[in-house]
């Protein structure tokens, strides 16, 4: 079974208040809406969401993340978090985020750590797999933030 840890932190700037940041950030649907490659967000029991991303992969071998998340929600500290609900899925998730007044609006943090098990896929395939699920990782998330970017400077970066 091939085992990948995928940390990633990354920060934009947006033309919104931290508030109206905030709320389109706490709503899940609607900010899941944002995120490119994902097939499905999905309610699921106890306030948590089940995300299912689109299969990817390199060749003839392709592989599909899903993962289930439960959010804690700071508004006051304009923070949300979110931590993986157990046996969900082949994949874990656990991050944040910050946001903070700016004088032309917002400054926006995402920190996510993402963990993946591929049964079926042995660990020698690490060295091949691992360089790209990083890149296509940080592709896919910066590509997410900068639609988030986008409709909170008026645009509309929905992507689903």
């Amino acid at each position: 079974m091939l085992q990948l840890r995928l940390p990633f932190t990354h920060e934009i700037e947006v033309a919104a208040t931290p508030q109206a940041t905030f709320a389109l950030l706490a709503d899940v649907p609607d900010s899941a809406a944002h995120f490119p490659q994902l097939e499905a967000v999905l309610p699921a029991p106890q306030g948590a969401w089940t995300w299912k991303l689109e299969k990817i992969g390199i060749g003839k071998v392709f592989v599909q993340t899903t993962y289930a998340l439960r959010y804690t929600q700071r508004p006051e500290e304009h923070t949300i978090l979110w931590e993986p609900v157990p046996g969900v899925g082949n994949g874990v998730s656990r991050g944040s985020w910050v946001i903070r007044e700016t004088p032309r609006g917002a400054q926006v943090r995402f920190e996510n750590v993402l963990e993946v098990k591929f049964r079926g896929l042995p660990s020698l395939l690490r060295r091949g797999v691992e360089p790209f699920a990083i890149k296509e990782n940080a592709r896919i998330i910066r590509a997410y933030m900068a639609n988030i970017a986008q409709t909170l400077s008026g645009g509309d970066g929905r992507v689903q």
